[in-house]
């Protein structure tokens, strides 16, 4: 393991999570060529060896970004170094903060789409994020029929035309920002994760894998973080407030 580059301090002002926040930030994932070094410099071995396996060089680069902007946002909340920082990953590759319980009692997520990045940090909950580019897909409703379950295909073929795009990546985050937040991406099987979107907005876990008990113990929110994308937060546990830092 390398030395850190800087000396541990306090975690910074702006930077103290309560049990009962969430905080979410996004980015931009272009960067010039020095503050990409910048960020580089920060990641560890198996970081490098991941960034290097990308074919273009543009994801590359994101993927060193968002590595970066991750390991200095937890710098801040747990008053360590950014490329002291280390990670376990769990069975299907949902990364944990290694270390004492003070480092690993912050728990987060982040997600990634087309050159933006979310990223989600809170306390002793599990949580998941998703965010998507909203863009045209000629195949949503057959990508609803086919890995919804019956009832949300129901559902969104009652959505009017013009309404069925949004209400798609909406189903599509909140699904895949469980999935995160459980650790089991995509190895889930999707219908057996329903969702139910509330018609004047908001969204909520009405099933899962047809226990209505399981779902009662996550709480769902879907957003939009900046405009033109979607995004979704899964949280273990309810009463709990969304908080976007500046």
């Amino acid at each position: 393991m390398k030395a850190p580059r800087c000396m541990p301090m306090p975690p910074e002002k702006g930077f103290s999570l309560s049990p009962d926040e969430v905080h979410i930030w996004i980015s931009p994932l272009d960067y010039p060529e020095q503050r990409l070094s910048d960020f580089a410099s920060t990641l560890d071995g198996n970081e490098h060896a991941r960034a290097h396996r990308f074919y273009f060089e543009r994801d590359r680069r994101r993927f060193v970004a968002a590595r970066g902007i991750l390991r200095t946002l937890l710098g801040r909340y747990l008053g360590e170094c950014p490329d002291g920082i280390q990670f376990s990953y769990g069975a299907r590759g949902k990364p944990t903060v290694a270390g004492p319980d003070r480092l690993r009692n912050v728990r987060f997520n982040l997600s990634h789409s087309n050159g933006y990045a979310l990223f989600a940090f809170t306390v002793d909950r599990e949580i998941g994020v998703d965010l998507e580019r909203i863009r045209p897909l000629p195949e949503a409703s057959g990508i609803v029929s086919r890995y919804f379950s019956p009832h949300e295909s129901a559902l969104f073929h009652t959505i009017p035309m013009n309404g069925r795009l949004d209400a798609f990546f909406k189903y599509w985050t909140c699904k895949e920002a469980f999935l995160k937040a459980k650790g089991d991406g995509l190895s889930y099987p999707l219908d057996q994760v329903e969702v139910e979107l509330a018609p004047g907005g908001g969204a909520g876990l009405l099933r899962i894998d047809r226990d209505p008990r399981e779902a009662s113990r996550w709480s769902l929110r879907d957003f939009v973080p900046i405009p033109g994308y979607a995004g979704a937060i899964a949280v273990e546990g309810h009463d709990w407030s969304l908080v976007w830092p500046s």
